[in-house]
Order: C-alpha cells, then sequence, then structure tokens
C-alpha cells in the first residue's frame, strides 16, 4: 500500500475512486492488503524488494511481539532497501496513540 500518491492539482478524481476518499479511509479499506502480521523479516524484503518506494506492510516483531512498520525505499544501492520502524502502543483514557520508532 503506498499512501503518497495524490491527484495532480486540478484534477478532480471520478466518483468511486480511491483518489476521492481520505488517506485514512484508504487505509482502512486496505488494511488486508498492508497488515501481514503472520510473516517473517526475510518474506517482507522479499515483498517490498519488488514494490515501489513507498509502499509499505505491517508485520509482527518475532522477539518483541510489537508491530512493525517496514517501508520501502528509494534507493536500492543502500545495503537495505527498506527502513524498519517498531510500533509502539500508548493508551490514555481518551485515546490509543500509535508511534514508529527507528530499529
Amino acid at each position: 500500500m503506498r499512501v503518497c500518491e495524490g491527484i495532480p492539482q486540478g484534477e478532480k478524481s471520478p466518483p468511486g475512486s480511491l483518489r476521492s476518499i481520505s488517506i485514512l479511509d484508504r487505509l482502512l479499506l486496505t488494511v488486508p492488503v498492508w497488515l501481514q502480521l503472520s510473516i517473517n523479516p526475510a518474506t517482507a524484503l522479499h515483498i517490498l524488494q519488488r514494490e515501489p518506494p513507498g509502499t509499505f506492510l505491517v508485520r509482527k516483531s518475532r522477539t518483541s511481539q510489537k508491530d512493525v512498520l517496514c517501508v520501502r525505499l528509494a534507493d536500492d544501492s543502500l545495503p537495505s532497501f527498506v527502513q524498519q520502524f517498531g510500533i509502539r502502543q500508548e493508551h490514555s483514557s481518551k485515546s490509543t496513540t500509535y508511534r514508529a520508532v527507528l530499529l
């Protein structure tokens, strides 16, 4: 799932297209695509290797049991073309906050 796609200025998206809804709604509608809690780190790298920069998925860490955000980077020449962030959940009486922390 890529969240950085936008509509060129001055263009309107066709009714019913994914671009006509908010980013949050797009994320919610595509949860089955990017929420891949059962895959391991090697599988995440393999999947993201074939995808364009900005593509991401969320998997479960095997050691900490926290979720991990894996994002495909633009530069293929780097040793790792995927950046991984631990997702920390913080609860309060009114809401739950999620923070991505560089691993």
